[in-house]
């Protein structure tokens, strides 16, 4: 069927964006090599294939096309210039992926996003010779468990200098290598400090009702919202067996099936 989308009234006549699509709005030019050697590097460098993959300073949106074609990610591109996401949100248009990629234009820096909740992290303003993104703002958004930053940039006399500088600041066994002319900055999240784990239905085999966690504190806060949802779960005169909780994924039992969802936002695996 088709989706159909309505607005106030104005000049411009009603289109399908089907019709709109080009297979590619990017040319194959003197960066086509970099980009397939920096989108290979990452896929091959992630712990998984879905989730969420922020691409900050996402530029004319390149990279965010060539990954969300190659992989399975919900691709969020952040962009401080309005203009140009302006205009890499028509260009993602062309290529069909509009839902598959978004661009939102942030000014300042500071991500607007619950902490935890990317499942990697890269650059395609850096792998253009642009500036660093906020390391603290990288680590805070970065998924426990697996969530992986792998930031690429052209090989120059000064890069692996700057690229290790850069990543020492925050991230506890940051890395550097070099790999098909690019200069990688690479670290994967551990297990978050004082988490605990939900292993059977009274939490732990001695049905204690205690997780062990010990981060929980505070103010709390919506982390994610969305599936599995209650269509699947059991009639609601009876009640489901406890979600169990380990090793950053939720296993949440449904009517003779179970979901296996991402702890931290909640991508159903």
């Amino acid at each position: 069927g088709r989706v159909h989308c309505f607005r106030h009234a104005g000049p411009a006549e009603p289109r399908r964006v089907t019709d709109a699509v080009n297979p590619d709005p990017y040319p194959q030019d003197e960066f086509s090599h970099r980009y397939d050697a920096a989108v290979r590097g990452i896929l091959r460098r992630a712990s998984t294939s879905k989730g969420y993959c922020f691409i900050l300073g996402c530029g004319d949106g390149r990279l965010a096309c060539e990954l969300a074609r190659r992989s399975e990610f919900q691709i969020v591109a952040v962009e401080p210039d309005a203009a140009k996401a302006d205009r890499t949100r028509r260009l993602l248009d062309r290529a069909g992926l509009s839902g598959r990629a978004v661009v939102h234009h942030v000014p300042d820096g500071r991500l607007p996003y619950t902490s935890y909740c990317a499942n990697v992290v890269v650059s395609d303003g850096l792998l253009c010779g642009g500036p660093y993104p906020d390391p603290c703002e990288v680590f805070r958004v970065l998924r426990p468990c697996g969530g992986v930053v792998a930031l690429a940039a052209p090989a120059a006399a000064n890069s692996e200098p700057e690229m290790r500088k850069w990543g020492r600041t925050v991230f506890p066994g940051w890395r550097v290598a070099a790999d098909s002319g690019l200069v990688w900055g690479l670290f994967a999240r551990g297990e978050l400090d004082g988490s605990g784990q939900w292993t059977h239905l009274h939490a732990e085999p001695g049905n204690s009702a205690c997780s062990g966690d010990k981060a929980v504190k505070g103010t709390l806060t919506l982390q994610w919202f969305g599936e599995p949802g209650p269509r699947d779960m059991i009639d609601r005169h009876h009640r489901n067996v406890s979600p169990l909780a380990r090793d950053g994924r939720l296993f949440v039992p449904g009517d003779c099936l179970v979901f296996a969802v991402d702890l931290y936002n909640g991508t159903p695996l």
